[in-house]
């Protein structure tokens, strides 16, 4: 079986990093013909859960194989999170995550859709408060006709 150097490439983690003033440059990171597209899906990712929840994660990793795409988002606890978690109140943060995770569904699925023209057939979210860190998992399904707008169906919150 042969294997295409790029579709290898498609399974290469993306990590996008926000950084903060006074954090020094970005490391350099090799290009690859689908660097592009993933960092794309992770700075649309991160939007939309800055918008929703006031605060971004600080960076985030994206994969993207044949039949999902797997973000991991770094560090995104609002300060009023971390305070509930220093005092014991984890379950409570993961609850109110999955809120935010189910709530954000649509804006999320909407994205990943209009980046790559696929359907997003089922979403998957999972988070850890110790370390602070959110996978978010969207299984793809056929291509998405040209004329379909999927952008429309969850523009963000409110």
């Amino acid at each position: 079986m042969r294997v295409r150097l790029w579709a290898l490439a498609l399974l290469v983690p993306c990590r996008a990093t926000t950084r903060r003033a006074g954090e020094g440059p970005v490391p350099h990171q090799v290009q690859d013909p689908s660097q592009g597209v993933r960092t794309e899906l992770s700075s649309a990712i991160v939007r939309i859960t800055r918008d929703f929840t006031g605060r971004g994660p600080t960076h985030s990793r994206t994969v993207i194989d044949r039949e999902a795409v797997f973000v991991l988002l770094f560090d995104s606890l609002t300060r009023g999170e971390q305070v509930l978690v220093e005092h014991g109140e984890q379950e409570q943060v993961l609850e109110l995550r999955r809120t935010f995770q189910s709530t954000m569904r649509g804006s999320y699925t909407a994205a990943i859709e209009r980046i790559l023209r696929r359907e997003v057939t089922s979403f998957l979210s999972a988070n850890s408060v110790e370390p602070d860190v959110a996978s978010e998992i969207f299984l793809l399904g056929r291509t998405l006709p040209a004329e379909a707008d999927p952008a429309t169906a969850a523009a963000g919150p409110g």
